[in-house]
């Protein structure tokens, strides 16, 4: 078994899906995923990120804002100091490329890696 996702049965499917070309994404979630309706049938969502005194926007959160807005979720950003929403800008040229190929490559090298132990037993 390669890069642990959860518990046993969440990894077998997370192997799964990455044969099949899926990138797993667990980490990086915003904080908050906030719906309203706009109507019949209609429903606004957006993201926010709570950050503190001094917190950033780590590297795993900005591929995840940078998907949800790929799909037309908007991701603000929200702290103590401000007390309102302000639009998060991020600049996705790549970023979620970058990690499907880094997790690819990391599930590539796992996997090589256990067929090597299972060769030399």
């Amino acid at each position: 078994m390669g890069k642990i996702y959860g518990n046993k049965v969440e990894t077998v499917f997370a192997e799964r899906a990455l044969k099949k070309g899926w990138a797993v994404l667990r980490r990086g979630w915003p904080d908050f995923l906030l719906m309203r309706e706009k109507g019949a049938n209609a429903f606004e969502f957006i993201a926010v990120e709570v950050k503190g005194g001094g917190d950033c926007i780590r590297p795993d959160q900005a591929v995840m804002h940078a998907a949800l807005q790929a799909m037309g979720i908007r991701v603000f950003i929200w702290t103590p100091n401000t007390k309102q929403l302000k639009k998060l800008q991020i600049d996705p040229s790549g970023t979620l490329q970058k990690f499907i190929q880094q997790e690819t490559q990391d599930y590539a090298i796992v996997q090589l890696a256990e067929l090597n132990r299972l060769r030399s037993e």
